[in-house]
């Protein structure tokens, strides 16, 4: 509701393609969508915007229901064993055979999408927003939350040198040029 409040474009459009549901539910003689821009028949109509009527017959009378359209977040990384987080919430660690993962179902508002991954001596992040409200018409939303990482030379003019981390000892000591591995 508060997203609708604040976009008021986005509730017209939606109560336009719900009136428009009904009216075509209902059997009325206009046109149901015509009015309606980007939509040009009756199945758009039907699988348009984030709710839709629903008519269901009990004896002699008609019923409609707003339904919530689910949709499904589909979330994809490009490393194994990471953590798969839906607005602060572990939902998935993938494998090396699965990176992949379907958070279902979802219902249309803004998510934060975090892919997490601890290295020995790193770890690796990337977040995302995805506004579901703006998917038009799209049920199968993809989100891809790659991880990029890199290795690091370390010199020294000092033969012995012990080299830290993140505040932790490697157990490496400098004599040449070294490379640490902070990711994959």
């Amino acid at each position: 509701m508060e997203y609708a409040q604040k976009n008021p474009d986005y509730f017209q459009k939606q109560m336009q393609i719900l009136r428009a549901q009904i009216a075509y539910h209902a059997e009325s003689d206009e046109n149901a969508y015509s009015a309606i821009e980007g939509i040009t028949t009756t199945r758009e109509l039907l699988e348009a915007g984030d709710f839709y009527i629903k008519k269901t017959n009990f004896l002699l009378f008609d019923y409609y229901e707003i339904v919530v359209r689910d949709m499904y977040l589909i979330l994809t990384t490009n490393e194994a064993d990471v953590v798969l987080y839906v607005d602060g919430e572990k939902v998935f660690k993938t494998t090396e055979k699965e990176k992949r993962f379907v958070y279902e179902p979802a219902i249309s508002g803004i998510y934060e999408v975090t892919a997490e991954k601890e290295f020995e001596y790193a770890c690796l992040k990337v977040k995302d927003e995805v506004n579901l409200f703006k998917q038009k018409n799209k049920n199968n939303i993809s989100v891809h939350l790659e991880l990029v990482g890199e290795t690091e030379k370390l010199n020294s003019n000092f033969e012995d040198t012990i080299v830290y981390v993140s505040g932790k000892k490697m157990g490496v000591f400098l004599r040449e040029q070294v490379k640490v591995k902070l990711s994959q």
